[in-house]
């Protein structure tokens, strides 16, 4: 899926002066901000108009023909409680395709749906066509599929996969809101996840009546929680009644809601998310009834399940920027949402202060390591956990070029807020032995030098290629090899994921991260200090 921006006008608490504005592509993408502050409305929004996403991907022609389209009522009971009471004017939703086909096609940039006030159930819709920098509405009239997507009468064919991956992407999400670890009587569904005794039927079904890929997704999920909570063994099974779980824990057994919240959390989840496999997850303050040591782990299991991405809203600034790049931050002002790009937002380091590092100190946490990338932070996560510091140093990404880079003084003194115990490990993008790191980290490092922050630019290009031969072969087979010092994935491809070195850093022992500048660094400089 090609990332899109979504723009969001009157619903519920964003008008068209202050309206949502969010990119939408594959991996993390977190909300941060208050109570209130809009958040939830913006996961919910996906959800609510779900029955919208399919049409528009399977019935364009339809959509291109009319101006006007109907498209049923959905799970909304009733209309007035998405339409935003702070103005009288219509919801608009508009979607940008910033990306063209690399052969320069024609192809599907824009959409804007208009839904009336008081006519729920209708939508209008305009299509806009780009071609290089050329760009113009499409007026309503007959359309055919074609080879490359949608041949319109007027202006001829166009390519509309970017359209149609997005708007499957956008009906295929499972929203899983913030109350969610409840085994009760009888059958129910919270939102896209079921609960009670609706899980208890599902997890058996899976287990020990269907087909052997379900049965090994439901000894996978109990191996993974075995795993994250270090049990040394966990086995999950229907109760005789059918009522309830019995989860037995290092060969005791326990009906689930005699278990902490925490534990009851990771399995009614990650079993449910397992089982639907969807394309984009959708989920409300992940962080809750969890340790911070859980709430990282949690949220990248969840995302294991989803083939495009991840968008979670959450408290929790420390866990927003250890794992996503793209950050929003969220504010109320008079009942109107102001959201902003996090780096945009007023007060950078109070803002960290207040919503992330504050808490994380007073479990534990006294140090702050600033690393490159999002897919970096759990990695060196990884590393220090073998080195037995994981629940001290927080492991905050940079963004890449975002901080990462010279004339960033002022930022840095704002991160050194959260403690007087600062750190910075970031890939120099060295190409060779004898060649210097990238102008960008030469600056950087300068920036640190200048504050007091303890730097190093790694002697390897990157992260990946500090990944143990022997510890990929565990995970991936013989076919895949580590990466020499100065690779990149393009030299080595095709590979694993980015987004999965962190597994191969979790197969590392101690012995290979210390034989390296980067364990060294992390020992004697961000543990040792």
């Amino acid at each position: 899926m090609q990332a899109f921006v979504l723009t969001l006008k009157n619903y519920r608490c964003f008008t068209d002066e202050h309206p949502l504005r969010l990119e939408i592509g594959e991996g993390f993408t977190a909300l941060i901000g208050p109570n209130n502050s809009g958040k939830s409305s913006a996961l919910r929004m996906i959800y609510e108009l779900r029955h919208l996403w399919q049409p528009l991907r399977d019935r364009l022609p339809e959509w291109f023909a009319r101006p006007e389209f109907g498209f049923g009522g959905g799970s909304i009971q009733d209309a007035d409680d998405i339409f935003t009471n702070l103005n009288g004017r219509d919801i608009v939703i508009e979607f940008e395709f910033p990306e063209a086909p690399p052969d320069n096609y024609p192809y599907l940039s824009k959409l804007i749906v208009t839904f009336p006030r008081g006519r729920w159930g209708v939508a209008r819709s305009m299509f806009f066509v780009r071609q290089g920098d050329n760009e113009q509405a499409l007026p309503a009239g007959p359309c055919n599929y074609s080879e490359r997507g949608i041949s319109h009468a007027s202006v001829g064919e166009m390519d509309t996969v970017s359209f149609r991956d997005a708007m499957a992407a956008l009906s295929d999400s499972l929203y899983i809101g913030a109350f969610r670890n409840a085994i009760n009587q009888g059958a129910g569904q919270y939102y896209d996840i079921n609960v009670g005794t609706g899980f208890v039927s599902l997890w058996n079904s899976w287990k020990v009546g269907s087909t052997k890929a379900n049965m090994d997704k439901t000894l996978s999920v109990t191996k993974t929680i075995q795993d994250l909570f270090g049990f040394d063994s966990l086995e999950i099974n229907a109760h005789a009644n059918d009522q309830n779980l019995v989860v037995v824990v290092n060969g005791r057994s326990y009906l689930l809601n005699e278990l902490g919240s925490g534990l009851a959390q990771f399995i009614i989840v990650l079993g449910n998310v397992a089982i639907r496999a969807p394309a984009l997850i959708l989920v409300d303050e992940p962080e809750l009834n969890l340790h911070p040591s859980l709430q990282q782990k949690f949220l990248l299991q969840l995302a294991s399940y989803a083939s495009q991405g991840t968008i979670y809203a959450t408290h929790s600034l420390g866990l927003a920027r250890s794992t996503s790049a793209n950050i929003y931050s969220f504010q109320s002002r008079a009942g109107v949402s102001h959201v902003h790009r996090f780096e945009a937002t007023p007060g950078f380091g109070e803002l960290m202060g207040e919503m992330g590092f504050s808490s994380y100190r007073e479990l534990g946490y006294d140090r702050v390591l600033l690393v490159e990338g999002v897919t970096d932070a759990p990695v060196y996560r990884e590393f220090l956990r073998k080195l037995k510091a994981d629940h001290k140093v927080l492991v905050i990404p940079l963004g890449g070029n975002q901080l990462a880079r010279g004339d960033v003084e002022h930022e840095l003194q704002e991160l050194k807020r959260l403690s007087d115990k600062v750190f910075a490990l970031v890939d120099s993008e060295r190409v060779s032995e004898d060649k210097a790191p990238c102008n960008q980290r030469i600056g950087f490092k300068s920036a640190c030098e200048a504050v007091g922050i303890p730097v190093l630019l790694t002697e390897r290009r990157a992260t990946e290629n500090y990944l143990a031969d022997r510890a990929i072969k565990r995970l991936y087979g013989p076919s895949q090899r580590e990466f020499l010092p100065f690779e990149s994935r393009t030299d080595v491809g095709p590979c694993w994921k980015k987004g999965d070195n962190w597994k191969i850093a979790a197969e590392m022992n101690l012995e290979e991260i210390l034989a390296t500048d980067a364990g060294k660094f992390l020992r004697e400089q961000v543990v040792n200090s």
